[in-house]
């Protein structure tokens, strides 16, 4: 299963971090506008459609390829994919004050950061650009042993904050289980749920050590045009009490989101797989 755990660690690892921005506070809309929220699904929309055809591509036969294709076209869903990070979102955040949330990301450095994220993000749908992303952090990871550098640190103070990897790691283990809970029930997988378990949490340390270089990465790309002082500004926000909260629901809704979809990818392959209609 080694081979399968890592194609579905990369299908659920990208699209949980980064955005720190989604709150709730009535109204919600306009900080979901603000924040925009709909061309982010749009680029995670894009990110699930490639992963799912690589994964067909590996456990389908090549005459499946647009049989295939429809079903991911379907299962992407961009309304639904809103709906449910919404919905977890709202009941994660609750009675919050999101006001000074609304304020920074209404604002011109709010815009860029969240500008810069989206343009990082729809690079690595691009061939090359997270390898030569990953590249570059490992260059810096080195160099920061012997000289100082402000914006790689300011960049890591930001991951801390966040717990972006240990938060991606649990996240990212939970949804692999779900998507073998799916081929388990369409019949393509014999195992019982401690040998599901066990095999997705056999993978723990090369996952949080992957996970760390892509968070790193990915920001290391998105925030290259961002001053020092403009991290540590986003910093500062997230280790506020709304920062926190913030943080806390967006992962609380991209999980749902993505744990629904790793179940029913795991399903619609393994009904593919036996030959049944999709």
């Amino acid at each position: 299963m080694t081979a399968l755990r890592s194609f579905v660690f990369a299908l659920l690892l990208m699209p949980f971090l980064s955005v720190m921005g989604q709150a709730q506070q009535a109204p919600l809309r306009p900080l979901f506008d603000a924040l925009r929220m709909s061309e982010m699904i749009a680029v995670m929309r894009e990110e699930g459609l490639a992963h799912g055809m690589t994964l067909g591509a590996e456990m389908l036969p090549s005459d499946s390829s647009s049989e295939w294709r429809a079903l991911l076209e379907r299962l992407y869903d961009p309304t639904r994919m809103a709906a449910v990070v919404e919905a977890e979102f709202d009941q994660s955040f609750g009675s919050t004050d999101g006001a000074p949330l609304l304020a920074f990301f209404a604002s011109d450095l709010g815009q860029l950061i969240l500008g810069l994220e989206l343009n990082a993000r729809r690079a690595f749908l691009t061939d090359g650009a997270e390898e030569a992303a990953r590249a570059h952090y490992r260059q810096e990871e080195l160099a920061a042993l012997t000289e100082a550098n402000a914006k790689f640190e300011a960049i890591s103070a930001y991951v801390r904050a966040n717990d972006l990897v240990e938060m991606n790691v649990s996240g990212g283990l939970t949804a692999s289980l779900r998507f073998y809970q799916g081929l388990a029930e369409g019949g393509a997988l014999t195992m019982t749920e401690a040998e599901m378990v066990q095999d997705v949490w056999a993978g723990e340390e090369e996952t949080r050590s992957d996970t760390k270089e892509w968070v790193h990465a990915f920001l290391g790309l998105a925030y290259r045009d961002l001053t020092t002082e403009e991290v540590a500004q986003y910093t500062a926000l997230s280790e506020t009490k709304a920062g926190k909260a913030l943080n806390a629901a967006l992962f609380a809704g991209f999980d749902q989101m993505y744990g629904e979809h790793s179940y029913s990818l795991g399903l619609a392959l393994a009904n593919k797989m036996r030959g049944e209609t999709l």
